[in-house]
């Protein structure tokens, strides 16, 4: 039994980093034992000045009452008034005694207002109450009834008949008490930012309440002990009484107490007490009959003085107090009732930010459940809006942290439990498959076996990495205790993080927007910038976050990488006028009438457009159209033969592409069989099967009749409107990076990393030898990769010959010379040969929708490339024009959208090609 258990041991003790923790561990409780030092809160330290550090003993106590075999001391500062009373005919004024909050600095919290009050001839006292300052520790009971007995005791003790009781926070509860234990020793109460209804305490459910309270015992009291902190988050006797005021506290007996109380209260609050909300001490004043209530226009923290408040609001509170004091020196004097609300705002009883309300009379499941559903649509703009509702009091921690924690866990769950209980099937499913290719899922089974806390925190903080991490985890790990166990530590700390900082940072940005804009917007923005802050904190935390963010922030400047509606934005006011001048808007889609919806706008098949080329002269790249089939073994097969048999194919590898689509959408070099298959398990629509040219160029070519006044459409000449060089993307290898760290450490491929990593999402681990040139692309689209050179040094006269040839009478039988406007792919084996117009392989055309591609040359400026934007869409809008006039009637817009509609509902397979 010992033999295992050293053995056991020698196993724990193995990996060095255990061993530094618990040596450190060691050094920690050591260091607290014998220096006890103390950071923040200095207990220890000498009184404040003009302070006088007084001690008494008392019996133990309990809600119950005294205990006679135990003793506890408490301690309680004096501030003894610099003058006398201004004549002893006058009454001396009673003393007051201020109670603190939790968690406290004890007596010294009072340091700058106890002082002010000695002003007026009073003597003051504040109180350490157990578990704080230097009274004792480790008692069995902190509730706000116990520390009421020890308040009373206190006073007994000191000879104290009749005081002034603050009870600020925490204490609120305790003066409370106090007017049901002895009245007649009460010559006022205030209750200063203070608890009270049990309604007012967070959530206000006791069940819910004291659960917060046992999670918090063991993250403040327990945990950090198993933390080497030297003593830098506090001693654990005030963390352990922190805690326990709360959790031995039953605030649910206070309301009936206030209704009877007789005492002379003054309720003093500030409206934009972030702890305890302002509505609770509205309430506590249509409780307590005989009470005032002022309400300042400040924080919680008003007997911290400036700046946690205003000079002038301190100065207000002062008055107050001082005020209410000497009007009830003498017992038998009525409260002045009533309210003096010196920060009036329309209270309705909803925390609200926009539309978005919370009632207070909502149950608190109620709200954990709505917040958990919101996170499934957006986590970080739930949590962002949850905090700043936390932030203006109209939230509780507690609900809005376990409905954030709640929802982002079982998104968490849900996402492995599609990995876990569908497999395979699941990458069938466009939303999925767009992340997880099958290609990755070797990379995935060696990440989450040797990373998976890795993992886990590392799709926390990128973007669109969580999908395919949780997915793959449920699909691939058998023994899912491990993982699952790093989920909740990943969440449980990430949750908080997020949440702390939007009620940090939240109401700032939110009271900045406020005085720039008005209503909705001001929240729009806040949100919107919160969100940003929280990326940016987020990628910062790990290597590839930090190059996507450097990425992300080039891209800004760089207009090729800027989306479409970023781009089209600045030639919107030319396009609306081209509309104008040329009878509608869609005057540009009766161009290329031989060509369906609009000429090529949407939806056209590739394998149509190419055969309106009659005299191609084998110069297009033979391709054969496979039709849907939802038998994919069937299909499969189908596919194999073609391959095979069909000698204009000439064998692996070729092409597979969808008939419709753009963008180089779902495009794959098959080289096997189970290539294809792979393929069509993914693709179910229309595939076209088609020969693969090595290029080892590709060349977009964009080709245009020239509109003359008086000609027929058909008639007009044509010409090369402009040329695009297409370079394949390829890295080289060093022998030290991996193919990941290769992609984000370039200049350019960092821009589009995200489509060379999910290309290559098996390899990226791989470290390429050096030298060795990794070709990451082989479709010739920008969004894939490719990066496009204006290339018109490329245009001669042979090459528009012959796609003058090709293309002016390209067309059907019923309506020849119907091709105006679009552009070729073509592969080239040189430049030269290009120019000669031999040995080119058309891949595919395209119609009306066809960019001159050249204007995404990179090293071309902003105008330039607006230049030929302009000269392509004026271009278009006349040969639409002058077709219009022949006859031809514009597709409507709503068959155009009907379309776009339609195909993007049914488009299949990969977004990343190969």
């Amino acid at each position: 039994m010992m033999a295992r258990a050293f053995a056991f041991l020698r196993r724990v003790l193995r990996p060095r980093w255990v061993r530094v923790y618990l040596a450190l561990l060691l050094l920690s409780h050591l260091t607290i034992q014998i220096f006890a030092p103390d950071f923040w809160v200095g207990y220890h330290l000498k009184p404040p000045a003009g302070a006088e550090r007084i001690f008494v003993d008392v019996p133990r106590m309990s809600d119950a009452g005294p205990a006679a075999d135990k003793a506890v001391r408490l301690s309680l500062l004096k501030w003894e008034p610099a003058e006398p009373p201004p004549s002893s005919a006058s009454p001396k004024p009673a003393p007051v005694l201020l109670l603190h909050g939790s968690p406290a600095q004890g007596a010294r919290d009072y340091r700058n207002l106890a002082p002010r009050l000695t002003e007026t001839g009073r003597t003051v006292y504040a109180l350490d109450r157990v578990g704080y300052g230097n009274s004792s520790k480790w008692v069995p009971s902190y509730s706000v009834l116990t520390n009421a007995r020890y308040t009373l005791a206190a006073m007994e003790e000191l000879g104290i008949e009749r005081a002034h009781v603050v009870g600020w926070s925490y204490s609120g509860g305790v003066v409370i008490h106090l007017t049901d234990l002895a009245p007649q020793r009460l010559a006022s109460i205030t209750m200063l930012g203070a608890i009270g209804i049990q309604e007012g305490e967070g959530s206000g459910s006791y069940y819910f309440e004291h659960f917060k309270y046992a999670v918090g015992f063991v993250a403040v009291v327990i945990l950090p002990e198993f933390i080497p902190h030297f003593n830098l988050i506090g001693d654990s006797a005030i963390r352990h009484a922190f805690i326990r005021d709360f959790w031995d506290t039953d605030q649910r007996p206070l309301r009936a107490i206030m209704q009877r109380n007789t005492v002379p209260t003054l309720i003093l609050h500030g409206r934009h007490d972030p702890l305890v909300p302002a509505w609770t001490a509205e309430q506590h004043a249509r409780l307590i009959p005989d009470s005032r209530l002022v309400m300042l226009d400040g924080s919680h923290f008003f007997p911290f003085g400036p700046p946690a408040d205003s000079h002038e609001t301190f100065e207000l509170g002062l008055h107050v107090l001082e005020g209410f004091f000497a009007r009830h020196d003498a017992p038998g004097i009525p409260v002045l009732v009533g309210v003096a609300d010196f920060a009036p705002v329309a209270d309705s009883g909803e925390g609200n930010i926009g539309k978005f309300h919370i009632s207070r009379s909502t149950p608190w499941p109620l709200i954990i459940i709505f917040i958990a559903l919101a996170t499934l649509i957006s986590e970080d703009l739930t949590v962002i809006a949850v905090g700043m509702l936390i932030a203006r009091g109209s939230l509780d921690l507690g609900v809005g942290l376990t409905g954030c924690y709640v929802g982002i866990l079982g998104g968490d769950l849900l996402l492995w439990c599609i990995g876990r209980f569908f497999g395979r099937r699941a990458l069938k499913w466009g939303f999925i498959a767009k992340r997880l290719p099958p290609d990755s899922l070797a990379h995935w089974q060696d990440t989450l076996t040797n990373h998976a806390g890795k993992a886990v925190f590392l799709s926390r903080c990128l973007p669109g990495t969580r999908m395919p991490t949780y997915v793959a985890a449920g699909m691939l790990i058998r023994k899912p205790a491990r993982f699952l166990m790093w989920v909740l530590i990943a969440v449980l700390i990430w949750t908080p993080f997020l949440l702390i900082l939007s009620v940090l940072i939240g109401p700032r940005l939110l009271g900045f927007f406020e005085t720039v804009l008005h209503g909705p917007w001001a929240i729009a923005a806040s949100l919107l910038v919160l969100m940003v802050i929280v990326r940016i904190i987020s990628a910062e935390a790990t290597y590839a976050g930090r190059q996507k963010l450097r990425a992300d922030i080039r891209r800004i400047f760089r207009i090729e990488f800027w989306p479409a509606w970023a781009f089209y934005i600045p030639i919107v006011p030319w396009i609306a006028w081209l509309a104008l001048r040329h009878r509608g808007p869609m005057t540009f889609t009766c161009a290329n009438p031989g060509v369906p919806h609009g000429g090529g706008v949407v939806g056209e098949s590739k394998h149509q457009i190419l055969s309106l080329i009659n005299n191609a002269d084998n110069l297009i790249l033979h391709q054969e159209r496979v039709g849907e089939n939802p038998d994919v073994i069937e299909r499969t097969k189908q596919v194999i033969a073609l391959i095979r048999d069909e000698p204009k194919l000439a064998g692996y590898p070729v092409i597979l592409k969808p008939d419709v689509s753009q963008r180089g959408h779902a495009v794959k070099l098959a080289r096997s069989d189970e290539d294809v298959h792979q393929y069509l398990e993914q693709m179910t629509r229309t595939v076209l099967v088609q020969r693969y040219h090595p290029g080892p160029h590709e060349a977009g070519i964009l080709w245009s009749r020239v509109p003359i006044r008086g000609k027929k459409a058909s008639d007009c000449p044509s010409e090369v409107f402009t040329v695009t060089r297409k370079v394949f993307p390829v890295i080289v290898g060093d022998g030290q990076r991996t193919l990941e760290r290769l992609v984000w450490e370039h200049p350019r491929y960092r821009m589009q990393a995200h489509v060379f990593l999910t290309r290559f999402a098996d390899q990226i681990d791989r470290v390429p030898a050096e030298g060795e040139r990794v070709k990451l692309g082989v479709a010739g689209n920008h969004c894939q990769g490719a990066m496009f050179i204006d290339g018109s040094d490329l245009v001669s006269e042979e090459l528009t010959r012959l796609l003058a040839r090709l293309l002016e009478n390209a067309g059907t039988p019923d309506n020849p010379a119907s091709f105006d406007f679009g552009r070729l792919d073509i592969r080239y084996t040189s430049d030269e040969d290009l120019r000669a117009a031999r040995g080119l392989a058309i891949v595919e055309v395209n119609g009306t929708m066809s960019e001159s591609t050249n204007m995404y040359d990179p090293g071309k400026s902003v105008l330039w490339t607006y230049r030929v934007l302009v000269r392509h869409w004026r271009r278009l809008y006349r040969l639409g024009h002058k077709r219009r006039l022949e006859g031809v009637r514009p597709t409507p817009l709503r068959e155009i959208w009907r379309t776009l509609r339609e195909q993007a509902h049914g488009r299949k397979g990969p977004s990343v090609s190969d």
